[in-house]
């Protein structure tokens, strides 16, 4: 038997908005962003594409996921991998940076 392994990507808050953050939801079954002490965690989604994700169910996804989805993607992400957003983690160049005030 050979268990399931998933990689977890951590990465800076600060590449949410606070408005994301504030308003984390379930945009739809494969789109979500979940409250985890320090910080939040994501799931790579099936439907990465931007244009059919921005395009999912009430509440709309916010355009920062995707963006940094396809960026882990490139990094080697598949399907089932998580993004935790912790506010000690990582800032990476080619991804916006939003302030919180």
């Amino acid at each position: 038997m050979n268990p399931d392994i998933r990689k977890v990507f951590v990465l800076s808050t600060a590449h949410l908005t606070k408005e994301t953050a504030d308003k984390h939801s379930t945009y739809s079954d494969e789109a979500w962003l979940h409250p985890v002490p320090y910080g939040y965690i994501s799931m790579f989604w099936d439907a990465i594409e931007a244009d059919q994700v921005l395009a999912s169910p009430i509440p709309p996804v916010p355009p920062e996921l995707p963006r940094i989805i396809e960026y882990f993607r490139a990094l080697g992400g598949d399907e089932g991998d998580y993004i935790r957003f912790d506010c000690d983690g990582e800032q990476l160049q080619g991804l916006p940076i939003y302030h919180w005030s």
